[in-house]
């Protein structure tokens, strides 16, 4: 179910108009905040060895069908909002770079945007779901496979616990 990894990106300044980020989004729907939880955990309840006899180990807990809905609605959202505030369209995205959470997700995305599911660059075969590193490695593949070229547009949008979105929308 998910895969091992880490990513970091790189920002400086664009040194041309319209190049770089050009905008983001931001957002959370806390009423969703049970619906990916660790439970025994995080920084409220430390785990730490001296509670390991005490305590449950911590565990990941979620409900997979209200986060399949919540990330089946935001995605589109998320993507369809960040070339409308560039006032540009769909049609003039090269590519859309997902959270990789899991390929229905994500095919169910690309119905919803009425876009071929091609346009979403996938990378779940190879990596499985990395959290919040999926992003930076499907950058980092993409890179790697020749398929991002300076001007290329492309939409990254990501979504997670809390239920929190976000994503960006860059010229290459």
């Amino acid at each position: 179910l998910f895969g091992d990894g880490a990513g970091a990106a790189v920002l400086e300044v664009a040194d041309v108009a319209g190049q770089g980020i050009l905008n983001t989004r931001l957002g959370a729907d806390g009423t969703g905040w049970e619906h990916i939880i660790v439970r025994n955990g995080g920084s409220a309840h430390p785990y730490t060895r001296g509670s390991m006899a005490q305590r449950k180990p911590p565990v990941v807990e979620m409900n997979g069908r209200k986060v399949f809905v919540f990330a089946v609605r935001t995605l589109p959202e998320v993507v369809r909002g960040l070339v409308a505030d560039a006032g540009l369209s769909l049609g003039d995205l090269r590519r859309i770079v997902p959270h990789q959470a899991n390929a229905r997700i994500i095919q169910a995305a690309a119905g919803q945007l009425g876009v071929p599911e091609s346009l979403f660059y996938m990378n779940l075969e190879q990596r499985a779901n990395t959290s919040a590193a999926s992003i930076p490695l499907a950058l980092h593949d993409m890179e790697a496979e020749g398929e991002l070229a300076r001007g290329d547009l492309i939409a990254i949008a990501g979504f997670g616990s809390g239920l929190t979105y976000a994503g960006a929308l860059i010229r290459w």
